[in-house]
């Protein structure tokens, strides 16, 4: 039966895994490791374990080489669940009482604890998990101590029974050896040595090196091959459209399901890099309107959005705990006095600890588990455009106008004005625009064309240089408008900033299609980082002048916000003195890219 896995537990322990296995006939001894080097004494007992292994229908965890096991008898019974991770495998655990099961064997309904899941939450989402093996073991455990007598290895001679629960499932026996490095031999400096050492000594009394990875995989089989599989990316021909489509969103929605349960367990950069690969999906898609075509394009990209909203937060009081925890270091800080820059730190880690607990939320929700099955059928099955007219028609439905090409040609007289480089970009826009003009007009009278990936990808890239380049122009006129904000100056650079990402992204999706975009991207990439750097300090000023306002309204001091508050706005005009460099080595290489183009279409 189905698990509901909805039983909360205690946070998991979790332990690296770094072992060696080995299959042994049963008629070979096992054998003694007095004489390894390092080793002081051994012990040993026999264990009689069994375990239920679970997983989907379509063995989502097994496939991606986890497993997940409720085993009694032994030290360390209880629900297990193993992952890959550098230099061996990380193990959680979670005691028997954490989780539940009604009945027994493959017909039982087991409640996994909620908390064990989260290491492949992003894995298994809500598809229930079903018993599909079941292991029983005789275990013969030799205790490897060291000289000072702490526990350095286990070396398990296991005889083992199991039954695949699958279709053309069987029940075999086999028996076969593990040595365990244990506690923090693990990443120990001698620990490999000892591994080592340990593992010739099984070699020279009989025993081969497994070619199995698991008991599990043992125990499943041929039986393997009767499970369906989880969707994957459709295999379309190189060189065609979709492809291009396919490889480029596939890399992005592996990386957030990657990142997925390092944002669960808080770890660094995690929310920031996941919130990249989120954004960059999005981005990607709205590259892609023309090729891909439908309202389910819409619709993920607004789940998309959201998603990245929730990161964001989060992300931005991140930011800001750790530029404060730098800047209150310095000496400039000392007018802040040490109270005042204690309660900072403190107070700005609480912002970011709620904001986690809201990512955590988002990522438990069935809205975001759902989102991942749309993005696999989206991948397993894409909804490509199948000539330029279905494309054109996508494109005119698209909410995109206010981006488009014609739009960015209008407006270039006055736009231009300001920046020689840009002068080649508006003159190649003129002509795409014109060309663009007798398609239309010679479209009428033809049959329709077969879809032309580099033409759509161009087109996008066109209109996201035009849109960065009116964004930068209204830069340019508010440097020189004294009566403009100095706030609404400071969104003018951000929405250079998101426009240089478009543009980025745009590049690198071309590149799927090869075109020459490698110089733009890093042009782009380069930017962004200039402009990343200064809306940091943006952020960090609004969370200054927040805490300020708090401070006021309770009557206590506020100078030393105004003290951190000019430490960060002269820190954000630093960062902008690369800005003009970074904008034209974006419009330079936009030039030689339109060049480089149309060298190319004569030859």
């Amino acid at each position: 039966m189905a698990s509901k896995s909805g039983s909360k537990s205690k946070t998991p322990t979790a332990a690296l895994e770094v072992e060696s296995k080995f299959s042994a006939t049963p008629e070979v001894v096992a054998p003694s490791f007095d004489f390894v080097p390092q080793v002081g004494s051994t012990n040993t007992e026999v264990r009689n374990l069994s375990a239920i292994y679970l997983d989907t229908a379509d063995l989502r965890l097994t496939r991606s080489k986890h497993t997940l096991r409720r085993r009694t008898g032994g030290p360390d019974e209880g629900w297990h669940l193993k992952a890959p991770s550098t230099g061996g495998r990380l193990e959680y655990g979670v005691g028997l009482e954490e989780g539940s099961v009604n009945g027994e064997g493959r017909d039982a309904e087991y409640v996994v604890p909620t908390d064990l899941l989260a290491p492949v939450r992003a894995i298994v989402r809500n598809h229930p998990l079903l018993p599909i093996a079941q292991v029983d073991n005789e275990r013969h455990v030799t205790t490897v101590f060291s000289l000072d007598g702490t526990p350095m290895a286990e070396f398990a001679d296991d005889h083992v029974t199991a039954t695949s629960f699958l279709d053309g499932g069987e029940t075999t026996t086999w028996r076969e050896w593990e040595i365990e490095l244990l506690g923090d031999w693990a990443d120990h400096p001698d620990g490999k040595a000892v591994m080592a050492a340990m593992s010739k000594v099984a070699e020279v009394a009989g025993a081969v090196p497994s070619e199995s990875p698991s008991k599990l995989a043992t125990a499943l089989g041929d039986s393997i091959n009767s499970a369906p599989l989880p969707p994957a990316p459709a295999k379309l021909p190189k060189g065609t459209p979709g492809r291009t489509v396919v490889d480029a969103l596939a890399a992005n929605v592996a990386k957030m399901v990657e990142y997925d349960p390092k944002v669960r367990r808080d770890e660094f950069d995690s929310v920031h890099q996941m919130r990249v690969a989120t954004r960059e999906l999005r981005s990607h898609m709205q590259t892609f309107h023309g090729i891909v075509v439908g309202d389910k394009v819409a619709e993920l990209e607004n789940k998309l959005k959201q998603l990245a909203g929730v990161l964001g937060v989060a992300r931005d009081a991140e930011v800001v705990a750790m530029r404060w925890e730098e800047l209150l270091a310095n000496r400039e800080s000392a007018a802040l006095g040490e109270d005042l820059r204690a309660n900072l730190v403190e107070d700005v880690q609480k912002d970011y600890d709620r904001a986690h607990q809201r990512v955590v939320f988002a990522l438990n929700s069935g809205e975001y588990l759902q989102l991942l099955d749309d993005l696999d059928d989206f991948l397993a099955n894409p909804p490509i455009a199948a000539n330029a007219d279905e494309s054109e028609a996508a494109e005119k439905r698209s909410k995109k106008k206010d981006e488009s090409l014609v739009d960015g040609v209008e407006t270039a007289a006055a736009e231009d004005s300001s920046a020689a480089d840009s002068k080649g970009a508006a003159e190649v826009e003129d002509e795409a625009a014109s060309e663009s003009a007798d398609k239309a007009e010679s479209a009428k009278t033809e049959a329709p064309k077969e879809l032309d990936t580099t033409a759509v990808l161009l087109d996008h890239l066109r209109s996201a240089f035009s849109k960065f380049r009116r964004r930068h122009n209204l830069v340019l006129d508010g440097r020189e408008d004294a009566d403009l904000a100095e706030a609404d100056l400071d969104e003018r650079y951000h929405d250079v900033r998101k426009a240089a990402k478009k543009l980025r992204y745009s590049a690198e999706a071309a590149q799927n299609a090869d075109l020459p975009t490698k110089k733009l991207y890093a042009a782009c990439k380069n930017l962004q980082s200039v402009l990343g750097d200064f809306q940091d300090t943006c952020t960090a000023r609004g969370f200054v002048l927040a805490r300020a306002k708090r401070a006021s309204r309770a009557g206590r001091d506020t100078f030393g916000y105004g003290v951190l508050y000019q430490m960060e706005y002269y820190d954000g005009l630093k960062a902008l003195d690369e800005y003009d460099d970074a904008v034209a080595k974006v419009f330079k290489a936009f030039r030689k890219m339109e060049k480089k183009i149309k060298k190319e279409k004569k030859s």
